[in-house]
Formats: structure tokens, sequence, C-alpha cells
């Protein structure tokens, strides 16, 4: 963070840049980057961010989740087999783009309804 700080702070009239990132094996890109979030964020833009993604590629829909969700309870509670092989056929057979057999079981677990 001292790094970071210093590179935000500095006067680049009185440094040579590329020696300076040479030395501090950092690129002259990354270099303007912490600069310019520091002149736009203040001491908040020099802290490392998380490079996570945003949103998760493969994530299963809330509505197809409680979709599932509603299924599970319906076929329980008319006595009819509950499991995730018979929710999957179930969607499929309505037509809804139904996750994998080992989704709906993970979605049932996390749900707190699976067994």
């Amino acid at each position: 963070m001292s790094l970071r700080l210093a590179i935000a702070q500095m006067d680049v009239s009185e440094v040579n840049v590329a020696e300076f990132c040479r030395n501090h094996q950092i690129s002259r890109d990354r270099f303007y980057t912490i600069r310019r979030r520091y002149g736009a964020e203040g001491e908040a833009g020099v802290a490392p961010r998380s490079r996570a993604p945003h949103t998760v590629a493969n994530r299963t829909s809330a509505v197809v989740e409680d979709l599932i969700v509603t299924l599970r309870k319906r076929l329980d509670d008319d006595g009819l087999d509950a499991g995730a092989e018979t929710i999957k056929w179930h969607l499929d057979d309505a037509g809804v783009e139904a996750p994998t057999v080992s989704t709906i079981w993970r979605i049932l677990t996390r749900r707190g309804i699976g067994s």
C-alpha cells in the first residue's frame, strides 16, 4: 500500500517515471492508473481492488431456483418422488431449460430442503 500511496503523491516532474517503474517492477500503465484513481477517489483509489468477476456466468437464475423449490414442495405434498432427477424430468417436460441433476440437488441442499 505504501508504494501505491507514494506513486499517487509523488511529483512526476522530479522523477524519471520509466526508471522508477523498472526499479519497482511495475508497468507505466499501472503507475498512471494508480495516479488517476488517486486523483478521482483519494486514498480509497489506491487500495487494491478485487479481481473476482462481478457475476457468475453459469449461475442458475433465481426464477429457476424458485421453480425447483416450488416443484419439490408440490411433489412432496402429493406424496410423489421429489428427488432431483424427478424434478429435472418435470422441468424438461414443462419446456423449462433445467440445470443438471447435481445442480438441482445443490440448490435444494442450499435452500435447506435437500435430503
